[in-house]
């Protein structure tokens, strides 16, 4: 009796997994292949259109864009420049590894300079059309140090990327900072 229960198991466990298997199977190949997905109106798919283009090819990529972060720190009440600070940027953990998979490079701390400023190149992941380019930096910050004064960071972006138009060559992020005294 023994073995007729745990045969009648074994049968009837592989008649679920068929019938699961094909009920899985029957609702994959019944569903339309891009659930969720509008088809983009005619309006989108001009934007789109490579305007170098004579046949009207559309144009989308992904890859990496560099930030050239041009800095300029001054105090608070005074505004005058900062030299000697640190500034440092911080990576999003959402943003350390480009579209390939691979870590980006780690990034330098740099000193401003007697003017208060101080540029950074730094990659992140990018997008772009026919219209420009998005480079996406989540929660990514700047740290900035200085003897006398708070630290304080500020993020590169409150919308959680930086858009460029189409054509630019160099991404630079123009940043003015300043700091309070302690």
């Amino acid at each position: 009796m023994g073995e007729n229960k745990s045969e009648m198991v074994r049968h009837l466990s592989r008649s679920l997994i068929w019938v699961s298997f094909n009920l899985i199977t029957s609702l994959a190949l019944a569903a339309p292949s891009e659930i969720g997905v509008e088809k983009p109106s005619e309006e989108i798919v001009a934007g789109l259109k490579n305007p170098s283009s004579s046949e009207g090819e559309i144009s989308i990529w992904d890859g990496n864009a560099q930030l050239i972060l041009l800095i300029h720190l001054t105090e608070e009440v005074s505004g005058k420049p900062i030299s000697g600070a640190t500034v440092a940027v911080v990576r999003d953990h959402r943003v350390k590894r480009g579209p390939s998979g691979r870590s980006y490079e780690t990034l330098r701390s740099e000193r401003t300079d007697s003017s208060g400023r101080a540029s950074i190149r730094a990659k992140f992941p990018a997008a772009g059309d026919a219209t420009g380019l998005s480079v996406f930096v989540c929660d990514s910050y700047v740290t900035i140090k200085a003897p006398g004064h708070v630290p304080a960071r500020a993020r590169l972006s409150s919308i959680n990327r930086l858009d460029f138009p189409r054509k630019t060559k160099d991404c630079k992020v123009p940043l003015r900072l300043t700091l309070k005294r302690t």
